[in-house]
């Protein structure tokens, strides 16, 4: 089992939504398209454009290939300690008072059951080992969650999952959420779409529960016994290092 190696730094994959041009940049560069200093170099359109320069994905990555698709370890970062949760049951975060105010607005019985299939056919989010550290630091930034315990976990896919041809823009609606039906063929259960968000320009995946094969989860930060003897020898190296940096002279 193999996968990218593993670089926050990368360079970006860039594509224009006016000329087509297609090229890498950097952070810096970023920055500054960000701000309306650096256009597409090839036809000028900036930031302000509808049709301005996006991420794209790079014509040789191997996520192209269903093969490494299938092979290949993806990861997702999230609260919950069991992700996916074949038993997750959505409508048992409701009150009663929001289950009748539901039924209420369906105007026909049934209609918290139906939101909450709904929601259980949402589909799933992985990508790059980057991409869900990323997502756990921009949720612990500007989602409340600085304090909350995350779980990195790790997705193999089944080896017959059905994956849709090419690699797409990522098929979310206005509230996030990605249902594969109707946007991909008969029987598909998984759609490569290129990440704009976290680690941009690289692939990440959306996909129903069905393609997975196997999950391996760990907390993040792991937890430490602060009394461990190799722990405890590491630290004090580290600080003998860090005063005789401080004190030339010791």
């Amino acid at each position: 089992m193999t996968g990218p190696p593993v670089d926050f730094d990368r360079l970006r994959y860039m594509r224009c939504g006016t000329c087509s041009h297609e090229w890498e940049v950097g952070a810096e560069w970023l920055e500054r398209f960000d701000t309306g200093d650096e256009p597409c170099p090839n036809c000028g359109t900036n930031c302000t454009s509808e049709d301005r320069p996006d991420f794209w994905v790079r014509p040789q990555d191997p996520a192209h290939d269903d093969d490494t698709v299938r092979a290949r370890y993806w990861y997702h970062s999230s609260t919950h300690a069991v992700w996916p949760d074949k038993n997750f049951d959505p409508a048992a975060q409701l009150t009663d008072e929001t289950k009748r105010r539901m039924e209420h607005a369906g105007l026909t019985p049934g209609a918290v059951k139906r939101w909450a299939a709904r929601q259980k056919a949402k589909a799933l989010h992985v990508g790059t080992y980057e991409a869900a550290i990323e997502n756990m630091l921009r949720r612990m930034d500007d989602q409340s969650d600085a304090a909350s315990r995350f779980y990195l976990h790790r997705v193999q896919l089944r080896s017959d999952c059905v994956i849709e041809p090419g690699i797409h823009r990522e098929p979310t609606d206005f509230m996030g959420d990605a249902h594969l039906e109707g946007k991909c063929g008969p029987g598909v259960n998984v759609l490569r779409y290129v990440n704009v968000h976290e680690d941009p320009s690289n692939v990440s995946l959306a996909i129903e529960i069905s393609a997975v094969s196997r999950v391996q989860s760990i907390p993040i930060p792991l937890r430490v016994d602060a009394d461990d003897p190799g722990l405890r020898d590491a630290t004090a190296r580290l600080l003998a290092a860090a005063a005789r940096c401080t004190d030339p002279g010791r």
